[in-house]
């Protein structure tokens, strides 16, 4: 009797155990067929952009960052300095002389998202907050107007991943703060008077593409 039970436990074992690796093995193929995608690395960008106060402000920009991702989710952090090298509409002489005139900084820190995420490429989409300076100034024949504010932003962001740690992006920048106007006349009859400050926001647009140095 007590090996009776003993073979029948046996086979039940036996049976239970092939029960257990055929469930386990569909999904240890399933993970292996779809393993978890993470990445986390440093880059530098290059960026051509424009800022829209009075006139478009537009010209060459740089900086860097880091991002990290985890399947279809990343945050980035990144900061960044443009320069004004063209103007629309009054003149600009550090402008319209092509000289490094830094007109923007900014620090942002974003969220990612990943829709259909490929190994190899694919679009994605972010947004974040951040904090920004934004600095310029226009001239006319008898007077100028320059231009000052600081304070926080939201970053709206559209990018596309070439290849791994390669991406083209770009980024649309909301400022919360207004720039303040400080109006100078310099006619014989004014000289160095100051008008009352005028305020204005300052969005600003770019496109970058962004190259990945190392992982972290």
């Amino acid at each position: 009797m007590g090996e009776h039970v003993s073979h029948n436990m046996f086979r039940a074992a036996i049976a239970g155990g092939f029960l257990v690796t055929s469930v386990a093995s569909p999904a240890r193929a399933q993970i292996a067929a779809h393993p978890v995608r993470s990445d986390a690395y440093t880059y530098v960008f290059f960026e051509y952009g424009g800022v829209f106060g009075n006139q478009v402000y537009r010209g060459p920009g740089f900086g860097g960052g880091a991002r990290a991702e985890l399947e279809s989710m990343g945050v980035d952090v990144s900061v960044s300095l443009l320069a004004c090298s063209h103007t629309r509409g009054q003149s600009t002489p550090a402008c319209e002389a092509s000289e490094w005139d830094p007109i923007s900084a900014q620090a942002t820190v974003q969220g990612l998202y990943f829709p259909g995420r490929s190994i190899a490429a694919g679009p994605y989409v972010g947004g974040g907050l951040g904090w920004s300076e934004t600095a310029f100034s226009n001239y006319v024949v008898s007077s100028s107007t320059k231009w000052r504010g600081s304070g926080l932003h939201a970053k709206l962001t559209l990018g596309y991943e070439l290849s791994r740690r390669v991406f083209i992006q770009g980024d649309a920048v909301l400022p919360f703060y207004q720039l303040t106007g400080e109006h100078v006349n310099y006619s014989r009859s004014a000289r160095g008077t100051v008008l009352s400050p005028q305020r204005r926001r300052a969005p600003s647009l770019n496109v970058l593409i962004g190259l990945g140095l190392k992982a972290r």
